[in-house]
């Protein structure tokens, strides 16, 4: 596809359970220590297609850094279609809808977040090649919905420790992904110096693994 570049940066992660205006609410002292050079704005689609709170969110948040990505839950919905009880369609247009908000309100990136229920599961109803046409899809229904954002991908960082995740639809099928945001966790929320650094090497030895067998694009990931 197309190569892009982004501005170096340090951006913030905001998230809650709670919707997007309780996210940046309680985040203003925090990011007046940090000064963040972008923030990534994460929740559900709804959030981000709910008209006047959204872009009123997005004002608040652009007050504090005027660069701003978008994070997109993708599970949502994603079970119900396992269970063969929507078409796939289902999933995939609240997300390209919450993808053509975030570019209509100037963010520069868009980025997917599909996690656990993205994994073939024992008894789903859908098949692994129909999983990775939706995700193919899915990728290229959001690409299409934001031309001008630059669209990312967050998931796992050990690829080759979930084998029953789709990454061939997301990445190989379709070539519409910029950048992959590997997540790099320590294993307890009180890490031993050099821990992270750790999990970090061999969570790329695997991303490694994972673009010598093809199953993954080298180019994907920042060098």
């Amino acid at each position: 596809g197309e190569q892009r570049e982004l501005a170096d940066g340090l951006g913030s992660y905001l998230w809650t359970g709670k919707g997007l205006r309780v996210a940046v609410d309680r985040s203003h002292e925090y990011l007046a220590r940090v000064r963040s050079d972008f923030l990534v704005l994460h929740s559900g689609a709804s959030s981000f297609t709910s008209g006047k709170a959204f872009r009123d969110v997005a004002a608040d948040a652009r007050r504090i850094t005027p660069r701003l990505w978008a994070g997109l839950g993708c599970d949502a919905h994603l079970g119900a279609w396992k269970r063969g009880e929507i078409p796939a369609a289902g999933v995939i247009e609240p997300l390209a809808k919450a993808s053509a908000a975030a570019e209509a309100e100037g963010f520069e990136v868009v980025v997917l977040d599909p996690e656990g229920q993205h994994k073939d599961q024992p008894g789903d109803m859908r098949s692994r090649t129909e999983h990775e046409a939706l995700a193919t899809a899915l990728v290229e229904a959001c690409a299409k919905a934001a031309p001008n954002a630059v669209l990312a991908l967050t998931t796992y960082d050990h690829l080759g420790h979930h084998s029953s995740w789709p990454s061939e639809g997301f990445f190989v099928r379709t070539r519409k992904v910029s950048v992959y945001v590997p997540q790099y966790y320590a294993s307890n929320l009180t890490p031993e110096r050099g821990e992270l650094a750790a999990r970090i090497k061999a969570a790329n030895a695997s991303i490694a693994k994972a673009e010598r067998k093809g199953v993954f694009p080298a180019d994907v990931v920042p060098d």
